[in-house]
Formats: C-alpha cells, structure tokens, sequence
C-alpha cells in the first residue's frame, strides 16, 4: 500500500485503513481491566498487556507507521475509550503531543455505526495553539464543530472538518497535534 507522506505532511492524517485480522478484538478488549495501579502512566496498558502489543504491531499499522517514522517507532501511550450513548470527547490534541511530535493510531475495536463519528480538522496540526487554549482565551465552545473550525480557519484557512464514520477494524492514522473530537448518539458504547 502507498502512503501519500505529502498528504500526512500538510493535512495531518492519513485513513481510514482495515485491520485484516479482527479475530483477536473481544480478548483485546478484556485487557481494560488490567488495574490501573500497574501502569506507569494512565496510557500504558500496553507494559502488561501482550494483546494490546500485538494489535500495535499489526502489520497493516506498522507497515504504515515505518513509512511514516522509518525505524523511529516507540509504543509511547495506549489507551481504551469507552465512549457513552450520547457521550462527546469535545475538540482537543492527546495530552502528550503537547510537548512532543508523536502520530496517534485511532483503532475501532467495537460497536462502531453511522451514528458514532470520529473527527478531526486538516492542517490543525501545524498550528500553534490547541482547542483548549481557545477555550480559555476566546471563550470558544470546544464541544461545536462549527466555532472550533473557524477559528481554526482563521490560524490557517486550509483547516477543513473531516468527519469519519468507522468500522470495527478499520483505524486512521494521525499527527499527534491534530485536533479531534468523537461522539456517540447511538445506544451502545463504543470502544
């Protein structure tokens, strides 16, 4: 598969891609009751978990990932989200790539429809500031697309919404500073 590194470069993402082998997925999703009191940090199940490392070294990702950062790939953070019927992760970049350049692997594991929805704004990556950071400056609602993307636009009018409604096995690849929300209106959690 060819990866479009200019594409990564200006737009920040790359996707959504399949995991061929999902076979794994309902014992992966067993490793989130690994107490939390044996990670080093909340976004490292993966140091006590051979499943989650096996699921990251799938070779459609890591394919990718050495195209990407070559042979420069450590396994920094993991983590399961359960995502609420009706729940919203509002408008944010993932707290380590704050301080590094990192990608993130965002993998739907289950329960995934037309009614849960991934997204993320092109071009954010390259800007200098956060969602957050918006918020506490401009007083933005960082829960609305609409007020996050323009003022995006306005940093960058390149910045565009990109709204991703994934399958089980299917994952997107993307710069750790990108900005990304989800949501879930269906019944069910998502994970």
């Amino acid at each position: 598969m060819e990866i479009d590194l200019k594409k990564f470069e200006t737009e920040g993402y790359l996707g959504p891609f399949s995991i061929n082998d999902q076979s794994y997925f309902n014992s992966l999703l067993q490793e989130r009751y690994i107490p939390k009191n044996l990670y080093t940090w909340y976004k490292s199940p993966h140091e006590k978990s051979e499943r989650i490392v096996k699921i990251a070294s799938d070779i459609n990702i890591l394919s990718k990932l050495k195209i990407l950062l070559k042979e420069n790939i450590l396994l920094w953070g993991s983590l399961f989200v359960d995502q609420k019927p009706n729940g919203q992760h509002a408008w944010h970049l993932d707290v380590e790539h704050g301080s590094w350049d990192g990608v993130t692997v965002w993998i739907g594991l289950k329960n995934l429809t037309e009614e849960t929805s991934l997204s993320l704004i092109t071009h954010s990556h390259l800007l200098k500031t956060a969602p957050l950071e918006l918020k506490k400056k401009l007083n933005i609602d960082y829960t609305n697309d609409e007020a996050v993307l323009n003022e995006a636009k306005k940093l960058d009018p390149r910045c565009k919404l990109k709204k991703f409604y994934l399958k089980n096995g299917e994952f997107i690849i993307w710069s750790g500073r990108i900005w990304h929300s989800t949501l879930n209106q269906s019944s069910r959690i998502r994970q």
